[in-house]
C-alpha cells in the first residue's frame, strides 16, 4: 500500500527533474541541442503513450513543449513525426494536466515554427476547441488547460 505510494512519488519527482533538466539543456544549448533530439525524443515519447499514467503523459508533453519553446525552428524536422502527433493526442487526453501541457506545446510550436505549420491550424483549432468546455472550477489543472488553450490561439494569431 504505502510503499507503492512512495515509489510513485519518487517516480514523479524523478520524471519532473528529468523534464526540467531537458528544458534547461534547451535553454543553455539552444540550437546546439537539436542534433541530439533523435537520441532522446523517442524516450520522451514513450512516456506520452496512452498506456502510461497521466503524470507521465503530462510530463512528456510538457517536456516537448519546453523543447519547442527553447529550440523554436530547430524542431522543424520533428514537427510532423513527434511534436504535432503528441500534442494533438494530448489535447484529447482524459486528464486536464495533459491537456494543459498539450495546449502549451501547440502554442509554442506555432510560435516557433511559424508559417510552415499554418496548414495544420484547422486541425489544431478543432483539437483545442473542446478545452473551452472544461469546468475551470474543477481545479488548477482545469483552469490552466483553458488558459493555455487561449494562449495557444493567441500565439497562432500572432504567427
Amino acid at each position: 500500500g504505502e510503499e507503492f505510494g512512495d515509489e510513485d512519488d519518487d517516480h514523479d519527482s524523478f520524471m519532473t527533474s528529468v523534464c526540467d533538466l531537458v528544458g534547461a539543456y534547451g535553454r543553455v544549448m539552444g540550437g546546439h541541442l537539436v542534433q541530439y533530439l533523435p537520441q532522446f525524443l523517442p524516450a520522451i515519447c514513450a512516456y506520452a503513450k496512452s498506456s502510461r499514467p497521466p503524470s507521465d503523459r503530462s510530463m512528456a508533453i510538457g517536456c516537448l513543449g519546453e523543447l519547442a519553446q527553447e529550440l523554436g525552428p530547430g524542431i522543424s524536422d520533428h514537427w510532423s513525426t513527434v511534436f504535432y502527433p503528441a500534442a494533438i493526442a494530448g489535447l484529447s487526453d482524459s486528464d486536464d494536466s495533459v491537456k494543459r501541457n498539450a495546449a502549451f506545446c501547440v502554442g509554442v510550436c506555432c510560435e516557433g515554427l511559424g508559417e510552415p505549420v499554418v496548414p495544420q491550424y484547422n486541425d489544431m483549432l478543432q483539437a483545442l476547441s473542446p478545452l473551452f468546455n472544461i469546468d475551470v472550477s474543477q481545479g488548477d489543472a482545469s483552469a490552466a488547460a483553458v488558459d493555455n488553450a487561449c494562449a495557444a490561439i493567441a500565439r497562432m494569431i500572432k504567427t
